[in-house]
């Protein structure tokens, strides 16, 4: 199982994060289950868990505004107790 937290998150802002984004899959690629697409400058509190052994992550950014971008830490865990 892999763990993954959001340390800071400061990219471009919009409807939908249809432009600047980090989206996460559960699983080895796009084609996986979506845990979830972050945009902005709020950075996400909660923790991002995969249901296996892989998480694909995906940062999307195009010319117009600019931020810092996003950083994330992340563990494996052997099971969801955490152990």
């Amino acid at each position: 199982m892999v763990r993954l937290t959001f340390s800071q998150l400061d990219v471009e802002l919009s409807d939908s994060c249809v432009y600047d984004h980090v989206s996460v899959y559960d699983g080895q690629d796009d084609r996986a289950p979506s845990i979830g697409v972050y945009c902005g400058r709020v950075t996400p509190q909660e923790l991002i868990q995969s249901s296996d052994t892989t998480l694909y992550v995906v940062f999307v950014s195009d010319e117009a505004d600019s931020g810092r971008g996003f950083v994330v830490n992340w563990l494996a865990v052997d099971d969801a107790n955490g152990l």
